[in-house]
């Protein structure tokens, strides 16, 4: 079903990991004037507009540079972020680069980005007309200039992406949330009746931008479904950097001519027709029939005038709170996520009076009983008999990576997976970690009954891969791989200097990454590391080792593609420590 997108600017409540010294933000923000910075953890799972993880993404909070794993997981420890939510930029060659707000604490922030897709070529010197699906650019002579504002010569890569007020993946895949500031300096939240997305590049791959004292003549369309509706001028709205906080800020008024919108742009960034509207604030908790909270479910809230919507995320207490707009209409519905899969189902829906003071909804208790749970069960047998060690088993949907699961001392497991639909096949895979021996894949198919038995399964292969790591001088654990390259980039120290990037993501137990740098590597030569990322996510807390020069690595094995690296590491900041070793295949 589709649906209009409007104006919610979800602020998600969730349950912090509060240090006692909390530092109060000073600002006369409307937005901001209950923040506080608060040193705290953070968990991003990143995703396209197809639902498919992005591993490698990268992301800034002042000078710590963090980066998604193959499951396009960051998790960050102890950084002073803003309980009103955080503003991130998330990077990645192939995606639009996208500001996004995070929030502190122990829910899951799902942020997605948008593919850039195919480009068109414009020769800068002429100027011309380019069309994509939605929008249309008529640039001029000249109007281009690189990072020293110097007039660009030669073709320019333009992307672009119409982001479709009728899409419901728009509430997820645009920039920030839609808080924004009008040309007086007032709080609003927007109705959008269409964004775009505006990225250029020089043949060399550095960014371009509109000369100074020059504009970009743009024509966005305007839907059919709302072209009647849609007022003679709109506002149009860029998202901005202001204090480190991106929010939308008001530019210009866009003319209808027909079915589009005309307006001139003087810089490429996100640009937005918007109504800006007054607003109120709406909470509310979700909790199932056992009182027990329910944790990432979608909340969306709809504008019955216009047809448009906005959703957000449930913190880990199953609370959610945003800004609505005021005096009008709404219903508000609940869709839960299926374990990562590209589908959801609506547990609930309400009808809502037009809001014209501050609400909260109290519990709404949701009936999860009637949605389709399957549990999978079985027992491991050990290699050789009663020699079972640390073990766990990997579940994928669909092919679709689920999670990891423990198995205990008996060797049993007994896990729910909610949400499944008849013929779906989930696959398991059993690993014991202190043995380094792993099974076969064991595949079932969902047939609408309760119970998959697995039965008796055996885990009595050689493990191939691992990565076994000791913090600060404890016990060794042992990790199997989920990923694992080895590239020749650029020296993030040296710039023009090239050098080997060791890159390796574990997901089981939990998740781990080790990132190393170094020169051309020796065998059996303790190899300098320039720069050394660890990140270990353990449930005391999240350990983090960054630092350069700071770390050791010793192969006793490196080969090429589909052959092996082997060998052990040893870094140490001073304060904190990891040692290990490791056997990897190269892919």
């Amino acid at each position: 079903m589709k649906f209009h997108l409007f104006l919610l600017s979800m602020i998600l409540l969730a349950n912090y990991s509060c240090r006692k010294d909390n530092t109060i933000v000073s600002t006369n923000d409307e937005f901001e004037k209950y923040t506080q910075l608060i040193e705290s953890n953070a968990l991003i799972e990143i995703r396209n507009e197809q639902f498919e993880v992005i591993p490698n993404v990268t992301l800034n909070i002042g000078d710590q540079v963090f980066v998604s794993n193959s499951k396009g997981i960051i998790a960050i420890n102890k950084v002073a972020l803003k309980n009103t939510g955080h503003i991130v930029t998330l990077k990645h060659p192939d995606y639009f680069s996208t500001p996004k707000r995070i929030y502190p604490g122990s829910r899951i922030n799902r942020l997605t980005m948008i593919r850039r897709g195919a480009s068109q070529i414009m020769d800068n010197q002429t100027g011309g007309k380019i069309r994509f699906s939605g929008v249309e650019y008529t640039f001029p002579a000249n109007a281009l200039v690189d990072a020293s504002d110097q007039v660009y010569k030669g073709s320019a890569k333009v992307f672009c992406k119409f982001l479709d007020p009728t899409d419901p993946v728009t509430a997820q895949t645009m920039p920030g949330d839609l808080r924004a500031f009008d040309k007086e300096g007032r709080s609003r939240v927007l109705r959008t009746l269409g964004m775009v997305a505006t990225e250029i590049f020089a043949e060399d791959g550095s960014v371009l931008q509109i000369a100074k004292g020059k504009t970009v003549h743009m024509r966005m369309d305007i839907l059919p479904s709302i072209v009647s509706s849609a007022p003679s001028s709109i506002p149009t709205w860029s998202i901005s950097d202001r204090n480190g906080e991106s929010t939308w800020r008001e530019e210009g008024i866009a003319t209808k001519n027909g079915t589009v919108y005309d307006f001139e742009v003087s810089h490429f960034s996100f640009w937005n027709c918007d109504l800006p509207a007054e607003y109120v604030y709406l909470k509310g908790r979700l909790v199932d029939e056992n009182q027990v909270p329910l944790s990432n479910a979608t909340v969306i809230v709809k504008d019955l005038s216009t047809g448009l919507c906005g959703s957000a995320y449930t913190g880990i207490d199953g609370t959610y709170g945003g800004n609505v707009p005021k005096g009008v209409p709404l219903t508000f519905e609940v869709v839960l996520d299926c374990n990562g899969q590209k589908s959801s189902a609506i547990v609930y829906t309400q009808a809502l009076n037009s809001l014209n003071a501050d609400t909260d909804m109290g519990d709404i208790h949701i009936q999860t009983n009637t949605l389709s749970i399957a549990k999978i069960q079985g027992q491991v047998e050990s290699c050789p008999p009663n020699s079972l060690g640390f073990s766990v088993i990997e579940v994928k949907v669909n092919g679709n990576f689920l999670g990891t699961y423990r198995i205990n001392s008996n060797g049993f497991f007994n896990e729910k997976i909610p949400c499944l639909s008849i013929g779906a096949v989930i696959e398991i895979k059993v690993i014991d970690l202190d043995n380094l021996l792993e099974s076969n894949v064991y595949t079932l198919t969902y047939n609408g009954k309760d119970n998959l038995d697995y039965g008796k399964v055996s885990a009595c292969q050689n493990l191939d891969t691992y990565i076994k790591i000791s913090y600060n001088s404890g016990p060794e654990e042992t990790f199997k791989d989920t990923s694992f390259y080895v590239n020749n980039i650029v020296d993030s120290l040296n710039s023009g200097k090239r050098v080997h990037e060791f890159n390796v993501v574990c997901y089981t137990p939990r998740s781990v990454n080790l990132i190393f740098q170094y020169e051309q590597p020796v065998v059996g030569i303790d190899k300098p590391v320039s720069v050394t990322y660890i990140f270990d996510e353990h449930p005391s807390g999240s350990r983090t080792l960054v630092c350069s020069d700071c770390a050791t690595v010793n192969f006793s094995e490196y080969e090429y593609l589909n052959g092996y690296v082997q060998g052990t590491f040893n870094a140490s900041d001073g304060t904190t420590s990891f040692k290990g070793s490791f056997r990897l295949k190269r892919k």
